[in-house]
């Protein structure tokens, strides 16, 4: 079975373009590879899937895709043969929409800092030792 499925956040608008009337968008998505890298990876989307991208997602929306792999070469001007691998969409769950921030990338507000006041003041009889 050729299936994969990742969730992150788009790294960049989406790029929508049409070809004969078949929208094609492409967008990257950050994925979490360990606490302090993330994995880039490109996806494309094709037609009404491609549609729905453009509109409802952007830049730092949360976002699960189901992708199928296809890998492929080619020659390139030096004659050199280039491999690709390519992440196609089959499905693309919206876990926000453009202009909304998930709770997950909503900054967190800092807990107040404890009053701390070392200067005290006793006479040598309160103290218990």
């Amino acid at each position: 079975m050729n299936q994969g499925f990742i969730i992150g956040h788009l790294a960049s608008d989406v790029d929508t373009r049409y070809k004969d009337d078949l929208a094609i968008a492409r967008f990257t998505v950050a994925v979490n590879s360990t606490r302090d890298e993330a994995d880039f990876i490109r996806v494309t989307a094709f037609g009404k899937l491609a549609e729905n991208c453009s509109k409802y997602i952007a830049k730092g929306s949360h976002v699960a895709v189901a992708y199928r792999v296809k890998t492929g070469s080619y020659k390139n001007k030096e004659g050199k043969t280039v491999y690709t691998t390519d992440f196609y969409a089959n499905n693309v769950e919206f876990l926000s929409r453009k202009g909304e921030e998930t709770e997950e990338r909503k900054p967190e507000p800092r807990p107040a800092e404890p009053d701390v006041n070392l200067a005290f003041s006793a006479s040598e009889e309160e103290i218990p030792f």
